[in-house]
């Protein structure tokens, strides 16, 4: 088996922090879509899947482009312009022809464009909507189809919790209703729980999210760093920079934020499932959260606490480059990976013992029929039915560390 290396020469972006925004694969044809940087003027380039040679690049119209991805139906490449040149969202064609371009919210395109710009953009995975940021607390929700906006979601200073037990058909028909918002606050400690174990009460009162002062001479940062939307594409996972603590999360067929989770520390890992709907797993920094995940669902009573250092030998986390994801399947309960530096454990979201564990399956077998990536033109979008994709797993460490041989196989249900 042999390989070979390509290398492409000046990526705008190649930091790990950034490195994200300035290349993305199309779906299902995987071509590779590169911004880089010549003479000072960005460039996009188009890659073969298999060989990765230039199939067409061009100029972008912008001046400082801070990102692009592609669409997931692969029809649209979208580009958006750094936060300090307003408010600029392109959308290309696969081919290199600009179709259309967003100007921002409509006050914004009525009124000039004063404010700082785009800090990000995201596509929900059925592709009718991208959701867009700014240095507001305010996220745009464009249709992709007409790219229009369609809806803003305003993150407000104070939550106010609301419940909603029932709601007649006018109500519906006319959408005045509003959907249960629950606000679920971290409590450090359990009362019966050795070693302690983060729990989460249920606010009763209006609620602030923690702010987090900037250190020393650092700038205050403002707006939305984080949107991610569940398979399903109803839910969308949002996070402030200034209240890095806290996630929110909205129903997109209503526009009404659903729930806020409320942390002591900063969510630094937020990531849906891959198949399951609305089903969300997330991480904080510190070392009070070594090897502790928390996952959520609408129906869940806050974020329940998944904690894989107890299972760990010693209970503690061998060095600091710890990970976990979810484990891609379609079947219940859904599953987890974890592992640090000497250790692998497989956790199963079980609500009691005796449940079928998710990993114990027979595998699928291989569709031999399936088109290879070299063999679909980069013009015609295939159909995301003929595919199955894998987890993702770029982004796992890469140390000189290894790993048991052995995993660890752990229901991590509630007795």
């Amino acid at each position: 088996m042999t390989s070979k290396t390509l290398e492409i020469d000046n990526p705008k972006f190649y930091s790990a922090s950034s490195a994200l925004r300035g290349f993305s694969f199309r779906p299902h044809t995987h071509h590779l879509a590169v911004l880089t940087q010549a003479s000072g003027k960005d460039v996009i380039s188009i890659h073969k899947p298999k060989t990765r040679e230039v199939q067409r690049a061009w100029f972008p119209d912008t001046i400082d482009a801070h990102g692009l991805v592609w669409s997931p139906d692969g029809r649209w490449l979208v580009v958006w312009e750094s936060a300090a040149q307003g408010h600029k969202v392109l959308f290309y064609t696969s081919d290199g022809h600009l179709f259309k371009d967003w100007r921002g919210p409509v006050s914004v395109a009525e009124n000039g464009d004063l404010g700082p710009g785009i800090k990000l953009a995201a596509f929900s995975p059925d592709g009718h909507h991208v959701a867009i940021s700014d240095g507001s607390s305010c996220i745009c929700m464009v249709n992709a189809l007409s790219m229009s906006e369609e809806m803003r979601l305003q993150h407000p200073h104070v939550i106010q919790p609301r419940d909603t037990l029932q709601v007649s058909r006018s109500e519906m028909r006319s959408g005045t209703w509003s959907l249960t918002v629950k606000i679920w606050q971290e409590q450090k400690y359990h009362p019966n729980a050795r070693p302690a174990a983060p729990v989460f009460h249920r606010a009763a009162q209006p609620v602030v999210p923690l702010s987090q002062p900037p250190h020393g001479l650092q700038e205050t940062k403002s707006g939305c760093n984080l949107a991610l939307f569940d398979s399903s594409s109803t839910l969308l996972a949002t996070r402030l920079e200034d209240a890095p603590s806290t996630i929110w999360i909205w129903d997109i067929p209503t526009s009404e934020l659903r729930a806020v989770l409320m942390y002591h520390a900063k969510v630094n890992q937020v990531e849906w499932h891959p198949v399951s709907p609305e089903l969300l797993l997330m991480r904080c920094e510190g070392e009070d959260y070594g090897g502790v995940a928390f996952a959520w669902d609408p129906l869940s009573e806050g974020p329940r606490c998944v904690d894989f250092a107890h299972q760990l030998p010693g209970g503690n986390v061998s060095g600091n480059k710890d990970r976990v994801i979810w484990l891609k399947s379609n079947t219940d309960p859904a599953a987890i990976f974890f592992s640090d530096k000497t250790a692998c454990i497989l956790g199963s979201l079980t609500e009691r013992c005796g449940e079928t564990l998710p990993w114990t399956d027979e595998p699928e077998p291989l569709d031999r029929d399936r088109p290879r990536s070299a063999d679909l033109p980069l013009d015609r979008a295939a159909s995301p039915r003929a595919y199955s994709d894998i987890s993702d797993l770029s982004d796992m460490d890469e140390g000189g560390s290894e790993l048991n041989d052995t995993f660890d196989f752990k229901r991590l249900g509630q007795p």
